[in-house]
């Protein structure tokens, strides 16, 4: 669960719970001390979970099950950098991961039908850029 609240002038406090037991009891994870809107979250599994924020992309990624969060990488290709803007949840495809950025609010690329997806094989510290997908392929 991400709970987030406070929110002042597009900034606002967040703090990701887990429960290991059905929801019965939460555990607070460490502080991200990010301050920016929170976009989407999750956990792809026990151990790795991912937090995005704001429009820059800005991702934390936890690999101890949110003891500690950190800043991914991600390698957006300048002329991409002006368009996909927001990560959404990334999601295990075989051995690798898959992260979508979307255009945000106001995106008219194409349309704003299109979203960049990025490849991770290293669990999710580092993504290179994929391809353009429709919104629709996701």
């Amino acid at each position: 669960m991400i709970y987030s609240g406070g929110r002042v002038a597009r900034q606002e406090g967040t703090v990701a719970y887990l429960t290991h037991d059905g929801g019965k009891t939460w555990e607070e994870t460490a502080n991200t001390n990010q301050t920016s809107l929170v976009q989407a979250g999750g956990f792809v599994d026990e151990n790795t979970g991912f937090l995005s924020f704001g429009a820059a992309p800005n991702v934390q990624v936890t690999k101890d099950g949110g003891a500690s969060w950190k800043a991914v990488t991600i390698q957006v290709p300048e002329e991409y950098k002006a368009i996909f803007l927001v990560a959404e949840m990334p999601a295990k495809s075989g051995d690798q991961l898959e992260l979508l950025l979307n255009q945000g609010e106001v995106g008219d690329y194409r349309g704003g039908l299109v979203k960049g997806k990025f490849i991770s094989k290293d669990n999710g510290e580092n993504w290179v850029f994929d391809r353009e997908v429709k919104a629709d392929e996701e």
